[in-house]
């Protein structure tokens, strides 16, 4: 079992922990999301954190500045940190009745990552929201 956090760091930073089984399924555990930078959670318990990157391009605004405190504080902690592109988390389809954009997104880039990594396929993310939705794929 892999177990994954997801960030989507910012001003509002969202989280999301999953774990992938051997059989390459999903298991959701918990996504919310926090205002301003704060205190992070433990990430040295989870074996791989994957948060979503910034783009480097524009200009700096206010929104991408506070991107970059955030992904600051989480690499202040010294774990690895896998980067997933902003293309990637939004290949992610989403169903299951998460609150909070953010959380909605760090819950994408967590599956995105276990995607790229060949962790689960792109099939079952999608029946998985399905089940958790009561429909069968």
């Amino acid at each position: 079992m892999t177990v994954i956090f997801g960030i989507d760091p910012g001003g509002t930073t969202g989280f999301c922990l999953i774990e992938t089984t051997e059989l390459g399924e999903i298991v959701f555990q918990e996504a919310v999301e926090r205002k301003g930078i704060g205190q992070f959670p433990n990430l040295r318990l989870c074996d791989v954190v994957a948060m979503e990157d910034v783009v480097p391009t524009g200009r700096l605004t206010a929104g991408k500045a506070l991107q970059l405190k955030a992904i600051g504080a989480i690499e202040a902690q010294g774990v690895n940190i896998e980067y997933v592109s902003p293309e990637e988390r939004k290949r992610v389809s989403i169903s299951l009745p998460i609150r909070g954009d953010h959380a909605k997104d760090a819950y994408r880039v967590a599956v995105a990552y276990a995607i790229r990594e060949g962790l689960v396929s792109n099939d079952v993310a999608i029946s998985f929201l399905a089940k958790k939705q009561g429909r069968n794929t």
